[in-house]
């Protein structure tokens, strides 16, 4: 079961993905929530990471279903309007920064 780290307000959707990689994630999992990270001056806000041995992946939570076509900074969900790619908010600066402080947690 992986370490679920974190707290603040969860919505439904936010909520949901935490069980799911909570309960079928390794032990080895690391998956903090509702971050705010400072990176050179910018903040950023993560929904959750989880964070392995080797890798962090940075999720932003929708509650949107059903197919997304994506058409360069632009996403299209089947069911709604397009908003616009949370990739370019979260940087790479946000993942690093995130992983060193996780790493910090688990010592």
């Amino acid at each position: 079961m992986a370490d679920i780290v974190g707290g603040g307000h969860r919505s439904t959707t936010l909520s949901a993905t935490i069980a799911h990689l909570r309960d079928h994630g390794p032990d080895d999992w690391l998956i903090p929530h509702n971050i705010e990270l400072p990176v050179r001056g910018d903040m950023y806000e993560v929904d959750l990471a989880v964070v392995m041995p080797h890798a962090v992946c940075i999720i932003d939570a929708k509650g949107t279903r059903g197919r997304v076509e994506v058409a360069g900074r632009r996403w299209y969900p089947s069911n709604r309007g397009y908003f616009y790619s949370p990739v370019p908010r979260h940087g790479l600066g946000a993942g690093r920064r995130l992983a060193a402080e996780a790493r910090a947690h688990r010592h």
